[in-house]
């Protein structure tokens, strides 16, 4: 089994550090992303029967991945 690089990253929203991440992982977060940006932040209930079914799924996907080591040690500034 091959080491998981950690060589993309995960910005605190602070601006106060970040968490280094695989590719798989944010990439699959830049597409939970991309769904809550359609809905400007909105309730999950005013998602598209659609769109909440993959938010779900990639949420689940993201939890097996950390579980996996696809996230590193978080540094702070």
């Amino acid at each position: 089994m091959s080491a998981i690089e950690h060589n993309r990253v995960i910005d605190w929203p602070n601006g106060n550090g970040y968490t280094p991440c695989s590719v798989e992982y944010r990439e699959t977060l830049d597409e939970k992303e991309a769904i809550v940006s359609r809905y400007h932040g909105e309730n999950y209930n005013q998602y598209s029967s659609e769109d909440y079914e993959n938010y779900c799924r990639l949420e689940n996907k993201l939890a097996g991945l950390q579980l996996a080591g696809h996230i590193g040690k978080s540094v702070k500034y």
